[in-house]
Parts: structure tokens; sequence; C-alpha cells
């Protein structure tokens, strides 16, 4: 069997299934893991009402906030602070540099011994894996 057939059986014995997230959660923050250079992960950062608590792994990341937006829809302050205290701490701990992503033009990049870096622009470029 060759290697894209054998692909092809792998995909057709698992059907995708829709990630289902409860209402309250959205996924408008990402974050870009980087693993060297030139080698990143995005991942979004689901985002919901609730806690505050935080899972945020290698793979994934949920986030809890009692109040994680303004009245006019746009994410807090607070919570954008505590977005960071905790991808502060994941950094410390992988000792991989994380990127958080707020906007297209709004984002703040983590290395390890912490240093935080603001910037206009997300990684770019590279292999995504």
């Amino acid at each position: 069997m060759r290697y894209h057939e054998l692909q092809e059986t792998r995909r057709s014995r698992r059907p995708a299934r829709p990630l289902i997230l409860p209402e309250p959660f959205h996924a408008s923050v990402k974050l870009v893991i980087r693993f060297m250079p030139a080698v990143y992960r995005w991942i979004d950062l689901t985002l919901g009402h609730g806690g505050p608590d935080a899972d945020i792994s290698l793979h994934a990341a949920r986030v809890r906030f009692p109040e994680p937006y303004d009245a006019d829809g746009v994410l807090s302050a607070h919570c954008r602070q505590w977005i960071l205290e905790m991808v502060i701490d994941q950094v410390e701990r992988l000792r991989l540099s994380i990127c958080v992503v707020f906007g297209p033009e709004d984002c703040v990049a983590i290395w390890p011994g912490g240093e935080l870096v603001i910037s206009t622009k997300p990684p770019e470029g590279g292999l995504l894996i």
C-alpha cells in the first residue's frame, strides 16, 4: 500500500467531528507557540464567562473570566491582563515563547525569562505545525 493510499484509509476510518463549545465561549484571541526559530503553532484561546481559571497547553487554551468583555463587546483590560499573566506562567513552565494575538495589529510576545515585546505584527512565515 502506498503512503497516500494509507493516508486516505486512515482519514476514511475516522470521520471528523466538529468541536462543540458551550455558547458563551468565543475564540477571538490566538496564541502562537514558538517551538524553535520559524516553527510555530497557532491555537485559539477560547474565552468565556466564569472562573477566573485557565487551561493552557501546547494544543488548546481555554480561559474563563468573570467579566471578559466591556459593555461595548471589547475584551476588558482586566481580562487582557489576566490572560497575559496566565500565559507568562505557561512560558516559564514550558520554556517556550508564546505570542498572544489580541487582534490583527495588537500582540504581545512573551519570552522565557520574562521579556515582553509589544508589537503590531504577529509572527508569520516559517513552518506551522
